[in-house]
C-alpha cells in the first residue's frame, strides 16, 4: 500500500469518526428535547441500524486536507518524479558508459588483429626475401661454377685442338715432304742430265697441274744450271705426267713448288 493510500484513508476514517459524533450529538439533543418539552409523553426509540449509520458514513465527504498539506504532497510528489528522472538519467549514462566502452574495446581488439597481421605479413615478406636472396645467390655461385667449368672445358678444348693441329701439323708436314719426295723421285727418274750439268744442280721448279696429277704448266725458277738443265728439267716434268697423287687427298696441291736437286 503507497504512502498516499495510507493518507486518504487516515482521512477517510477522520469523517467517518466525525460523522459518528455529529450523529449522536443530533440523536442526542433530539432525545433531550423531547424529554424537557413533552416529559409527559411516551419516548419512541429509533432504531438506527448499522447498515443505515454505514451508508450515513459513506456519504459523507471528506474534509479537503490543508493548503500546506498539499503542497507538501505536490513536492513530495516532484521529488520523487525528479528522484525517478534522475536515475533513468544515470542508467541511460552508465549504458552509454558501457556501450562507449564495449565500442572501445571492440575497436582495440581490432587494431590489435590489424597490427598482428601486418606483423605476420611482414615476418612472412622478410622469411620469403630471405628465401629470394638464398636461391639468387645459389643461382649466382651455380654459374660461376657452371661458367669456370665452361672456361675450363673450352680450354682443356684448346689445348687438345692445339695438340691435335700440331699433330696434324708434324703429320701433314711429313706427309707432304713424303709427296714431294714422291714427286721429285718420278721427276729424277724422267731426266736426262745434260752434257754441260755440273755437281750441286740445285733448280726451283714451279708446277701447275689439274686434279688427276696431269701436269699444265712447269717454269724454272732460282737455278745455278745453264740453260740445258733448265730445259732438262722442264722436260722431265713434263714426262713425269700424271704426277704422284698425295698420300692424303687434303694435301694435294695445284700449284706446286718443289727443288730439283739430283744427287751425284
Amino acid at each position: 500500500m503507497s504512502a498516499a493510500l495510507q493518507e486518504d484513508w487516515k482521512y477517510l476514517g477522520g469523517a467517518i469518526g466525525i460523522h459518528l459524533l455529529v450523529a449522536l450529538s443530533i440523536v442526542g439533543l433530539n432525545w433531550r428535547s423531547h424529554q424537557a418539552i413533552v416529559p409527559q409523553l411516551a419516548i419512541k426509540g429509533v432504531v438506527v441500524s448499522e447498515s443505515a449509520l454505514n451508508a450515513l458514513v459513506a456519504s459523507a465527504e471528506p474534509p479537503a486536507p490543508p493548503v500546506e498539506q498539499q503542497e507538501t504532497q505536490q513536492e513530495e510528489q516532484l521529488v520523487k518524479q525528479q528522484k525517478l528522472e534522475a536515475r533513468v538519467e544515470e542508467q541511460k549514462r552508465l549504458a552509454a558508459e558501457a556501450e562507449k566502452k564495449q565500442q572501445m574495446l571492440r575497436e582495440q581488439k581490432a587494431a590489435e588483429a590489424e597490427q598482428k597481421k601486418q606483423k605476420q605479413e611482414a615476418e612472412k615478406k622478410r622469411v620469403a626475401e630471405q628465401e629470394q636472396k638464398k636461391r639468387d645467390a645459389e643461382l649466382k655461385r651455380q654459374a660461376e661454377l657452371d661458367a669456370k667449368a665452361q672456361k675450363e672445358r673450352e680450354a682443356e678444348l684448346r689445348a687438345q685442338m692445339a695438340e691435335e693441329e700440331g699433330r696434324a701439323s708434324a703429320v701433314n708436314a711429313g706427309l707432304q715432304n713424303q709427296y714431294v719426295a714422291l714427286i721429285q723421285q718420278k721427276v729424277m727418274r724422267n731426266w736426262i742430265k745434260p752434257a754441260t750439268a755440273k755437281a750441286g744442280i740445285e733448280c726451283e721448279v714451279k708446277v701447275t697441274q689439274a686434279s688427276g696429277g696431269a701436269v699444265l704448266s712447269v717454269s724454272i725458277g732460282r737455278c745455278n744450271g745453264d740453260q740445258a738443265v733448265r730445259t732438262s728439267i722442264e722436260t722431265a716434268v713434263q714426262a713425269a705426267s700424271p704426277l704422284p697423287a698425295p698420300p692424303d687427298p687434303r694435301l694435294f696441291q695445284r700449284n706446286l713448288l718443289f727443288i730439283f736437286k739430283p744427287s751425284e
